[in-house]
């Protein structure tokens, strides 16, 4: 590999000209990314769709698909790890503050049966959202998301919700306003579709609430609808896309056709979908059947697409039978840094991540190297991720390759960063793209994590792997 040294102060020193210097002379183009599900007439996910089967627009202009990745990796490919394609880590938000008190002993109702039935409750949180607006974990997502999990947390749900109900179910305290109420609700919203960001795979955040807070923006003249006009939706829409998170609303009561059309278009705002009185276990196992028909899709709009304004997209499918969904649109806010600094600002913040980011999938063998102090890695990539090009029967893309060696604590020292070609046979890339190299660890090195943009399309994944002396 090229000019792979420890350069962390380079990452972080946005004028250091010898990063600047081994950038790519084009600018990669700036993708936007979109997760769907595809189920059958039966409710079953759709497998085995292809890009071709895919139609997308944006804001009514058709978009060619540049990047797609199914549900199921090729027979003779192994999972990559950082990806987990159909997997999902859900919490369920009780909304207290947006509720009465016969609304919340319903919901408490409704939810136990359901939650303490369940065969197994791994993936599944809990969180409150309190009457003063405070979010309170009653199952929290765990901070280190390869940590053991209790997976029978729901067994005593009663004398938990029993408990939640003395404590909590009262009046909203007073001269708390409507805006109040939507600061607070969405802080909760992305405070925990950011902690649900350490898990590979789908996040959801099931919303049990009745009519989802939103003000209008009091100094916009907006004639559009309730997501165009609403006050600190943009930041809720931008936190939420960047962590990957869906909002699937439930409301047990009986909705009038108003409060179900503002409930499915928070969801549609993400992807998600409403449940109107539906169980949550059975909501649980509808995804876990739709699990073959999810796909991840990209697409290059105009650099003008960057306009700080929703776009509207429409997603559709040409096999028979097929429905998809789809987020129906995203706020398209512009980066106007230049390109390496672009870059560096996402290998950062990879770095620093709890989490390992999942763009570009990442699977890794690693054992003891021919020096003491080494370890051998093969490091295959996922080919359906990069942006390749083809030469002589061999396509080839450019990456920016990390490794990071860490303890218990965190980071040991500076990562070791490098640009390096990588290249597959046309007939060889079900097996994914190989990268084998030695590394150097020392005694207390407990894992490392090796972090690969893609610099055509600045697309990032990272795979943090434990060592074992």
């Amino acid at each position: 590999m090229s000019n792979f040294q420890p350069v962390f102060r380079t990452l972080l020193c946005l004028s250091c000209a010898a990063f600047a210097q081994a950038q790519s002379p084009s600018a990669p183009a700036r993708f936007q990314r979109l997760d769907i599900v595809a189920v059958d007439n039966t409710g079953q996910g759709a497998a085995g769709l292809t890009a071709a089967d895919f139609q997308v627009t944006d804001q009514g202009k058709a978009q060619k698909i540049v990047l797609f990745r199914g549900a199921t990796p090729a027979p003779s490919a192994q999972q990559f790890a950082n990806q987990m394609p159909g997997g999902r880590a859900t919490a369920i938000l009780l909304d207290f503050f947006a509720q009465n008190s016969g609304e919340r002993q319903d919901d408490v109702r409704k939810l136990g049966p359901s939650l303490k039935g369940m065969e197994s409750a791994e993936g599944l949180f809990l969180y409150l959202l309190a009457p003063d607006g405070s979010l309170v974990p009653v199952h929290e997502i765990p901070k280190d998301a390869a940590a053991p999990q209790d997976k029978a947390w729901t067994k005593d749900i009663d004398k938990q919700f029993a408990g939640l109900l003395k404590q909590y179910n009262k009046q909203r305290p007073s001269g708390i306003s409507d805006e109040d109420v939507v600061k607070k609700t969405y802080v909760a919203l992305e405070t925990i579709s950011n902690q649900l960001a350490l898990f590979p795979g789908r996040h959801d955040i099931i919303w049990v609430t009745g009519w989802p807070a939103n003000v209008s923006n009091p100094k916009s003249s907006c004639s559009g609808d309730w997501v165009d006009c609403g006050l600190y939706i943009p930041h809720l829409t931008v936190t939420l896309d960047r962590s990957g998170t869906m909002i699937d609303p439930i409301y047990y009561g009986t909705a009038n056709v108003d409060q179900s059309q503002h409930l499915e278009d928070v969801a549609l705002l993400t992807g998600g979908k409403p449940y109107l009185g539906q169980d949550v276990s059975e909501v649980l196992k509808q995804w876990s059947n739709q699990a073959a028909g999810t796909y991840s899709v990209a697409y290059d709009p105009s650099s003008a697409n960057w306009d700080n304004k929703y776009h509207k997209i429409k997603v559709t499918c040409s096999r028979p039978g097929v429905k998809v969904q789809v987020k129906q649109r995203y706020y398209a806010v512009p980066d106007q840094n230049p390109m390496p600094q672009r870059q560096q600002n996402t290998m950062v913040a990879a770095y620093k991540s709890i989490g390992d980011a999942a763009d570009v999938g990442i699977r890794a063998t690693v054992s003891k190297g021919s020096a003491p102090n080494a370890i051998k890695v093969e490091l295959r990539l996922n080919p359906s991720d990069l942006i390749l090009h083809e030469n002589a029967g061999q396509m080839t893309d450019t990456i920016t390759l990390v490794y990071s060696t860490r303890t218990a604590a965190g980071p040991q020292a500076d990562p070791a960063v490098g640009d390096m070609e990588v290249k597959v046979a046309k007939d060889q890339m079900a097996d994914g793209i190989l990268i084998a190299k030695e590394f150097p660890v020392d005694g207390a090195t407990t894992k490392v994590r090796f972090i690969v943009l893609d610099k055509s399309s600045d697309a990032v994944g990272s795979l943090t792997v434990p060592v074992s002396h």
